[in-house]
């Protein structure tokens, strides 16, 4: 029997293994990745990219080909049982990617296949993992494919093979939740004529009588096509055939517009779902992430979009273990930090899914009348943006996560801002995001207004280099700058210090993902030097 060596396999090349393996690949793992599949998605299924997922594209290299394909959702108009009440503003997210996008699920497959090509890795098509065995050192994964049995001896292996995934149960990881009874949903990608104008998406809560309540959307997505997803009463759980364009058509006049035309179908689809998660995303040297971690109603779009935040998190993480970089201890923090994250998108998206198909009567009368009045807050607004784009997930508090200044805007455990700010050497606009981007930690050291002497900003910035971080100054004073540093940007006009809520010279450590790893004051660096000590590669000497 043929046997290869790496560090990881990944089981599943869908987004999320994709994602992982490219990650693996970018931090200098050695990766193999299977997939029973003979290739990417030919369908759209999950259909949109949320404002962090577009910063992860970002970090990985990828934005540039999803922004080029894709089409913003900036709008979705609200209908509450015959009455529009309003609209969801998605355009106004403190980020570089200002609205989530719509793109099929096969556009993402294919530009995160493009960039994994492009790091030297392949995915095995037509390649089924038969089983998965560990031991204390290692894990043996028997495959098969067209060419007979063979096996991948690997340091880790991570299951991103969807719900009936074979890592999980070879890892002994339960799946707790339920399968939802009472609704099927049906849905067509196709193209549209209605007396609705272009440029916003719609969403209708509708009420079929005899109790039944549910919700339709149509969502523009790109090349003049919509997709109309329906919720509908289950008369016939049995049945699975795919819906006909004329039964979606019929549900759309019948609950939110009488007039639509529905024509040049590109994917019918029916399905019922469920909600489940698994209580841990780890055992010893197995890992699960996307699908196979958790599941949920799709109300919100948030599944993919999770799912690669997941291998996003978890890349870096288990490259820098394989290859020596960091301590073991480290990947404890991949489920400690994701599970929590799974466990409120599984609450919310429930509590959702209760009250949109199962509302009381007095839910849908508030639902007309208060409607108006929630969705003309700003504070709701800004609220429903930063839980649904996920820029608002933290990890504060959490395993890998230090912070030795009290209250502030930005903590230890947050998502890193972006800002504009000024290259130093060279007088260039850019970003923090570009700073930060690569494979390193970054040590951004906010001087305040030259507050923090050079010494300590030298001093700081020595740890950072020692560990093998990139060390940044950010000034708002070309004096403060310290040449000795890695990079030094100018803040003149406060937008960084400002994003960051910075008043006192103030550390921040970035891990990778860009979350923030350690935040500190410039001047107590036996506290950075500790948490670089426990965190990062060993000091060069």
């Amino acid at each position: 029997m043929d046997e290869i060596t790496v560090d990881v396999v990944v089981i599943g090349a869908g987004p999320v293994g994709l994602m992982l393996a490219s990650e693996l690949t970018r931090h200098g793992a050695r990766v193999a990745i299977v997939d029973k599949s003979s290739g990417t998605k030919s369908i759209s299924k999950a259909l949109i990219q949320h404002v962090r997922t577009q910063e992860v594209m970002d970090a990985a290299g990828a934005i540039d080909e999803v922004l080029a394909t894709s089409l913003p959702l900036r709008r979705v108009e609200v209908h509450a049982y015959g009455r529009h009440v309003g609209a969801w503003r998605l355009d106004e997210v403190d980020s570089p990617y200002r609205s989530p996008v719509i793109l099929g699920q096969d556009q993402t497959e294919r530009i995160l296949q493009q960039g994994l090509n492009q790091l030297g890795v392949h995915v095995r098509w037509g390649c089924e993992a038969l089983s998965v065995v560990q031991d204390v050192q290692r894990v043996r994964v028997r495959v098969k494919d067209d060419h007979g049995e063979s096996e991948i001896d690997a340091a880790y292996a991570v299951g991103c093979e969807g719900s009936d995934s074979v890592v999980r149960v070879a890892a002994g990881i339960s799946f707790e939740g339920e399968r939802y009874t009472g609704e099927q949903y049906i849905q067509a990608d196709c193209k549209i004529r209605w007396s609705y104008p272009t440029g916003a998406s719609h969403l209708f809560l509708t009420h079929h009588g005899g109790g039944d309540s549910g919700y339709l959307m149509v969502i523009e997505m790109p090349d003049d096509a919509v997709r109309v997803f329906v919720s509908l009463p289950d008369e016939d759980p049995p049945r699975h055939d795919d819906p006909t364009l004329e039964d979606v058509q019929n549900a759309l006049r019948r609950l939110g517009a009488p007039d639509a035309q529905l024509y040049d179908p590109i994917w019918l689809a029916r399905y019922r779902t469920s909600h489940r998660t698994a209580k841990t995303f780890r055992a010893g040297r197995l890992f699960v992430a996307g699908d196979a971690g958790h599941v949920h109603v799709p109300i919100g779009g948030q599944g993919m979009n999770t799912g690669l935040q997941d291998a996003f998190n978890l890349g870096w993480k288990l490259a820098a273990v394989a290859t020596g970089k960091a301590p073991a201890a480290l990947l404890d923090s991949y489920s400690a930090e994701r599970v929590p994250v799974a466990e409120r998108l599984i609450g919310g998206t429930d509590r959702a899914y209760r009250f949109v198909l199962h509302p009381g009567r007095l839910a849908r009368v508030a639902a007309k009348r208060i409607g108006p009045l929630v969705l003309g807050s700003d504070r709701v607004q800004r609220a429903f943006r930063t839980t649904l784009e996920e820029v608002g997930i933290n990890y504060r508090g959490g395993p890998i996560t230090t912070d030795t200044v009290r209250g502030g805007k930005v903590r230890a455990g947050d998502r890193a801002p972006d800002a504009w700010v000024v290259a130093a050497h060279s007088n260039d606009t850019t970003r923090l995001f570009d700073v930060m981007r690569g494979t390193q930690w970054t040590l951004l050291l906010f001087s305040a207004a030259g507050a923090a002497p050079l010494a300590s900003l030298s001093e700081a910035a020595d740890i950072a280099a020692r560990h093998d971080a990139k060390p940044v100054v950010v000034s708002k004073v070309p004096t403060a700058v310290d040449a000795r540093a890695g990079v030094s940007v100018l803040d003149r006009a406060g937008y960084a210090h400002r994003a960051y809520g910075v008043t006192r010279p103030t550390a921040y450590l970035v891990r990778p993902d860009w979350y923030i790893g350690y935040r500190g004051p410039i001047a107590d660096t036996a506290d950075l030097n500790a948490y670089c000590g426990r965190m990062l590669a060993r000091p060069q000497s």
